[in-house]
């Protein structure tokens, strides 16, 4: 699954294209690197590309998609974007805050978890349901104050991409 990596103000594509125990192949901005990769302590990775050893401190961000890598006396810190992400990029760059009276997912996925009810005032910001798609477990939170309408699905639910999930006012 093709993800993109961003580091200050560049965005590049990333995609693991090969994985085989310590083995990885991966391609990064159109380029693929030939990776053995060993975890040798918490948070420190042995990496060899081309013959060359590469020790890596790699410590998670604020959240799962952000990610601090540390090599000698230099600091990265990578933001990881997923499709959804990018996908509730692009929706916010194109008006701001969402005016849809709608929750959906863009992509098919499982209902994990359905944090508000029927009825409830809920805060921007906060959690209404995590959804399951492509391995990968995302939050959908609510983009402003609102009052649940009614709740679409349940916890379980097999769901298809851009189907109501909840309506609010």
């Amino acid at each position: 699954m093709p993800f993109e990596i961003k580091l200050r103000d560049k965005t590049v594509p990333f995609e693991i294209l090969k994985r085989d125990q310590n083995h990885l192949e991966v391609m990064i901005d159109g380029r693929t690197y030939s990776l053995d990769i060993q975890q040798v302590e918490h948070d420190i990775y042995s990496i060899i590309y081309l013959g060359k050893s590469y020790d890596l401190e790699v410590v998670s961000g604020e959240t799962p998609r952000n990610v601090s890598v540390g090599y000698e006396c230099m600091n990265f810190d990578f933001e990881i974007i997923d499709p959804q992400s990018k996908y509730f990029l692009s929706k916010n760059k194109t008006g701001g805050s969402d005016k849809s009276n709608t929750l959906s997912s863009p992509m098919p996925g499982k209902v994990v978890k359905i944090a508000v009810s029927k009825g409830q005032e809920v805060k921007e910001g906060t959690t209404m349901i995590v959804i399951s798609a492509m391995k990968m477990e995302s939050e959908y939170k609510a983009p402003r104050d609102l009052i649940i309408k009614e709740i679409l699905v349940g916890e379980g639910d097999i769901i298809e991409g851009n189907k109501p999930l909840i309506a609010f006012d």
